[in-house]
């Protein structure tokens, strides 16, 4: 006898599924394999028939049904039916009928207009949670723009219950079809985004997008108003969900958005400038101008996310673009001046002449977090090998071990392979007092060197006898990273801590 059961199925559409299950298999472990198929029916909507037989016992074992026992196999018929389905809906209890509810969901528009009907009849049930199942029933059996549907659900966008108002907006937006620009449904929902409820008025917003098309001036006008509202969750939903609305170039959905650069919180400025990058083209004037109007805030977070957003707006490679960057550069704000420096990593061309000397300006800047992404950002803006950068990271030493760290990591991506500079500034990292910078020293020698390189191997070594533990783990990682294959010194090396 073979260790598993073979098992052939086809539904009534003349479609087939091979399902191979252990011996011990039974027919309810067999539904639950199939509803994880990509036919995805729920196993309480299955009937598994054998020569006419409905299989009715979930915990048969389905091998006693094989003729042939040394070779185990069956051919079923798969039915789908919603009987069990309609019985646990009749019995009363709560619990089996929001479960049954659960699995009409899952059966899809394979339910049908009988599923549908089912689900609809418990709509007005007094149970929010059975209400609230029935509902995402009906949104997922009905066909898309099923006018029957629409009408049930529309009505239970008037629940008295916010939970099922939520569910019901959402319902509605699936079933009235994505993207489809029913007017007729649209309104039906306009009515909850004055709702008292924060949380109806975004689930409204929600499938009030999702039902516009884009470029729709009604539902642009619409959701720009949403922009006013007084909770701040719904404010930062339409702010990251305008652009499926506007698309691109539309003016008053960039003049909303750009007003938004000035709101007290920082998380619906960043949002702002999110939507900003999804409606507006690089070198779009319009956006330019709205921005720029707005770069000399008193606020240093609003100053910042102009700043954020200029980067995205301003045309890649723009000459005029790298000068107004320039000024923020020593702007009395930490925050602006980062901003400015990862602008012009944004707008200026590799080992771009008038760029790299400004940000070069930033490794004495005053604060250590702006001298970091300074470094970094240099290591992305200058091309392998390029001599000023590489000397500026030589020279720079400081006494913030993050900035001594990202140095000799920057050096790694920016310096030529076999530069002697950097090597020898790599080695002097070795005998840093901060662990963060003697790993980074090292995992740059990886990168540096050239395999057997006699002076790293030499400066590695050294680091095996130090007395942080992690230093020696460390260093013993990188040895077989820099020597040849077979190379006796990596054995001796070891030995000496053995």
């Amino acid at each position: 006898m073979t260790g598993f059961l073979h098992i052939g199925l086809v539904n009534l559409a003349g479609k087939a599924l091979e399902i191979q299950l252990e011996l011990d298999g039974t027919v309810g472990s067999l539904k639950s394999k199939v509803a994880q198929s990509h036919w995805q029916i729920p196993p309480k909507c299955q009937q598994l028939i054998l020569q006419g037989v409905i299989l009715k016992e979930d915990e048969a074992q389905l091998a006693a049904y094989c003729e042939n026992q040394d070779n185990p196999a069956l051919s079923l018929l798969l039915v789908v039916s919603i009987c069990a389905v309609r019985q646990d809906l009749e019995s009363g209890d709560p619990k089996l009928q929001e479960t049954a509810l659960t699995q009409l969901a899952g059966l899809g528009p394979l339910g049908g207009p009988d599923a549908l009907s089912l689900a609809r009849a418990f709509v007005a049930n007094r149970r929010r949670g059975i209400r609230c199942s029935a509902l995402e029933a009906m949104a997922s059996v009905a066909e898309q723009g099923n006018d029957e549907a629409l009408q049930v659900l529309a009505r239970s966008l008037e629940d008295i219950d916010l939970q099922v108002k939520m569910v019901a907006a959402k319902a509605f937006a699936h079933v009235a079809g994505k993207g489809a620009g029913n007017a007729a449904a649209m309104s039906k929902v306009v009515p909850l985004l004055n709702g008292r409820n924060a949380g109806v008025r975004k689930a409204a917003l929600a499938a009030f997008v999702d039902m516009a098309t884009e470029g729709d001036y009604h539902a642009i006008d619409t959701t720009i108003a949403m922009l006013e509202d007084d909770d701040h969750s719904v404010r930062e939903f339409t702010v990251e969900h305008i652009d499926k609305v506007a698309g691109k170039g539309n003016q008053e959905a960039i003049k909303a958005v750009t007003q938004c650069l000035e709101h007290p919180r920082y998380f619906i400025r960043q949002v702002a400038i999110g939507a900003l990058a999804k409606i507006v083209e690089r070198g779009d004037e319009y956006a330019l101008e709205l921005v720029l109007a707005r770069r000399w805030h008193d606020d240093e977070g609003i100053r910042a996310a102009v700043v954020q957003a200029m980067s995205l707006v301003f045309a890649q490679e723009n000459e005029n673009a790298i000068s107004v960057l320039a000024e923020y550069l020593e702007d009395p704000s930490a925050c602006v001046r980062i901003a400015a420096i990862r602008g012009l990593a944004m707008c200026a061309r590799k080992n771009c002449t008038e760029a790299l000397p400004l940000v070069i300006t930033r490794l004495k800047d005053t604060d250590q977090c702006v001298k970091v992404v300074a470094i970094q950002t240099l290591a992305v803006m200058a091309e392998k090998g390029h001599d000023l950068v590489v000397k500026s990271l030589i020279d720079l030493e400081d006494s913030s071990a993050s900035v001594r760290e990202a140095s000799i990591l920057a050096l790694a991506d920016v310096a030529a392979q076999g530069d002697a500079r950097v090597i020898a500034r790599a080695a002097s990292c070795l005998q840093d007092m901060e662990l963060c910078v003697r790993q980074a020293a090292m995992n740059s020698f990886a990168v540096l060197v050239e395999k057997g390189d006699q002076n790293a191997v030499d400066a590695v070594s050294a680091c095996l006898h130090h007395t942080a533990d992690c230093t020696r783990q460390v260093a013993l990682g990188t040895l077989p990273r820099i020597l040849v294959r077979g190379d006796d010194r990596l054995y001796s090396s070891v030995a000496t801590l053995l």
